[in-house]
Parts: structure tokens; C-alpha cells; sequence
């Protein structure tokens, strides 16, 4: 059952991104022990719950809010997890019906997505680990995070890459002070990039997580000529902002959207 009635428009996320500033940080790296499932801010474990929220970067206003409840313990095809229920928040039509699950576990040393169920068009549709592509849009994330050195910052801000990595493996890449609003973090920031980089299509994503293992913000960039298709399945050129850009082996590439999670909120 959906937590919210749909339509509804109340919701905890300010309608305006606050400000945020990040600055490097002398703190010296530390490994993390991050639970969650990557890029949705929320533990598969019994008892769990998340909210986050997408701020576009047209006038930096809340477009987007998911909230994920870990419901029930859950089997797919043999391997034992949990099903998480998701509702979502948008800003012209409030919270929306119905709600959509996901399904994922915890190892020792893996976060895993199992499956995903969505209704579209009236029919549910299904799509599981033993699909195929599945592990593209999902897959299995690794829980231990640590800065190898696998990056170096130059004096600009600008990165380069010193060892070639495969796909979009998640790497750290030193320690930051986050400001968000009034609330302080100390972050390992951590980049997962996609290749090739020259590609239009590519989405690079930076995240902040604390020592605890919780993301509070994912910066997500692209190329400032990217589209994508519009209600009507048209392509549409995104809206960006070049005053922050992020360099990566002297590719640019623009501020797409910011997602925070609750934790950044402090609720």
C-alpha cells in the first residue's frame, strides 16, 4: 500500500537546493563500509528506510523525491533478500500511484540488486538478475570503498585517471568537507565513470559518503550537447550548468543534477 495518497503534495525535501560547498579536505582517506544499494541511498535490510531528492539544474528546484521502505523478506529465484517498496514525488503531480518495488540483499561484501517491478502501461513487468543487460542498470555493488590512488587532482580541479578502469567501478578519490545548507560532513568522494568518455551519452556521477557508509549527495554530469526523450519520446536537449564542470582526463563535462539523500537533511 502506498504511504502517501496520491496527488498529495506534502513532502520533506526544501523546494529550492540549499547552498552546498565542497572543499578538499586534509583528512587522510579512509575505507568505507557503504550498505546501500548505489545511487538509491537505501539498505536492503529489514527494518530500513530512505528518502532522496533530485534539485535540477534548471533554477535548482526539487523536480524529484523517492521514498523506499524495506517491507518484507523476499526470494528471487533461490537467493534470499528483501522487497522495497518505492513511492514516488514529482513536482507537477505530487506523490504518485502506484508504487513500484525493488529487490536486493546484502552480502558480506557485495551490495546486490536481485529485481525490479514496475507497472507500465497497465501491465507489470518484472525484470530479474538472470535477465539480460540487468546488471547494466543495477547489478551488484561492492560495500568496501577505498582511495587506491587510482586518480590525482590537478592544481585546477581537473582530474586525471593514472590506471584505466573498467566501466563504472566505483573509485575513491580523496576526502571532502560538504556543506550542505547549515549540516558538515567530511566525505570520501567517490567516482564512477562512464566510458568512453567522449561518448554524448556518457553520465559520470561523483558522490560524497561519510565514514559511516551513508551518501548524502551523487553529482551527476554530462555532456552539454546530451538528450533525452521527452514525454512524447522526442529527444530534448537536458538542461545543464556549465559554471560547474567536472574534467576528466581534459574531457569536460556539466552539471546535470544534484541528488541528496534525508541523511543530508538530517531527517
Amino acid at each position: 500500500m502506498p504511504r502517501h495518497t496520491p496527488g498529495t503534495t506534502k513532502q520533506p525535501f526544501p523546494r529550492r537546493r540549499p547552498e552546498v560547498v565542497i572543499a578538499p579536505s586534509h583528512t587522510k582517506p579512509f575505507p568505507v563500509d557503504c550498505p546501500e544499494l548505489r545511487w538509491w541511498f537505501i539498505v536492503p535490510k529489514i527494518g530500513e528506510r530512505a528518502l532522496y531528492a533530485d534539485y535540477s539544474a534548471n533554477a535548482w528546484e526539487l523536480s524529484e523525491v523517492n521514498e523506499m521502505e524495506v517491507t518484507a523478506a523476499a526470494s528471487v529465484h533461490g537467493m534470499e533478500g528483501v522487497e522495497i517498496a518505492i513511492q514516488t514525488w514529482k513536482t507537477h503531480d505530487g506523490w504518485c500511484s502506484p508504487p513500484w518495488n525493488m529487490y536486493g540483499r546484502l552480502t558480506r561484501k557485495t551490495a546486490e540488486y536481485l529485481a525490479v517491478s514496475q507497472v507500465h502501461d497497465g501491465k507489470r513487468l518484472l525484470y530479474t538478475h538472470l535477465d539480460r543487460d540487468f546488471d547494466y542498470d543495477w547489478g551488484i555493488i561492492p560495500r568496501l570503498l577505498e582511495d587506491h590512488g587510482l586518480f590525482t587532482t590537478q592544481t585546477d580541479g581537473s582530474i586525471m585517471r593514472l590506471h584505466c578502469l573498467e566501466g563504472d567501478t566505483p573509485s575513491a578519490a580523496g576526502v571532502f568537507s560538504v556543506t550542505i545548507g547549515e549540516r558538515h560532513f567530511t566525505c570520501l568522494r567517490v567516482l564512477e565513470l562512464g566510458i568512453p568518455l567522449e561518448s554524448h551519452d556518457t553520465h559520470q556521477t561523483v558522490s560524497y559518503v561519510t565514514e559511516a557508509g551513508r551518501t548524502v549527495l551523487v553529482r551527476h554530469f554530462c555532456h552539454s550537447e546530451k538528450t533525452i526523450l521527452n514525454h512524447h519520446g522526442d529527444p530534448e536537449k537536458v538542461v545543464v550548468d556549465n559554471d560547474l564542470q567536472l574534467v576528466i582526463d581534459e574531457v569536460a563535462f556539466a552539471h546535470w543534477y544534484d541528488s541528496f539523500s534525508n541523511v543530508a537533511f538530517g531527517f
